[in-house]
């Protein structure tokens, strides 16, 4: 196999796969997206950003080794390393958006609210103390 059709095997392969990871992340990262935003619109161009974040770091990755052909294993090899270095932009994109995100979602309380207390929601200061006879 001559080696431009091994590298663009390559490119396609990795394009292939950060692609069908785009595709199953979006919906969920739609909805978070127009929680966080709160607009369609800003959720929208923050996912197809995202989307195309997720899609260039591999395909960049992918790109960075030439094939060198000696023998017919050499093109397996290539390819497998095309993949792996494009595996490794994917893993390093999506972990980057993960923090970015996890950074604006609001932190629940992880502890229930006092039998018949009042419920409090994450931004509210606790309750203060009623002092009986003041």
């Amino acid at each position: 196999m001559p080696p431009v059709l091994v590298y663009l095997t390559g490119i396609a392969l990795a394009g292939g796969v950060a692609f069908a990871v785009v595709r199953s992340l979006q919906p969920s990262l739609q909805r978070l997206l127009v929680d966080l935003c709160g607009t369609d619109d800003r959720a929208r161009f923050w996912t197809a950003f995202s989307g195309v974040m997720l899609v260039l770091v591999p395909l960049i990755g992918a790109m960075m080794h030439r094939p060198t052909l000696t023998s017919d294993w050499d093109a397996l090899f290539d390819l497998t390393l095309q993949l792996r270095l494009a595996l490794i932009g994917l893993v390093a994109a999506t972990l980057c958006l993960g923090l970015v995100l996890s950074r604006f979602i609001p932190r629940q309380d992880p502890s229930p609210p006092a039998p018949g207390g009042p419920a409090r929601t994450p931004d509210a200061p606790p309750a203060e103390p009623m002092l009986h006879g003041s």
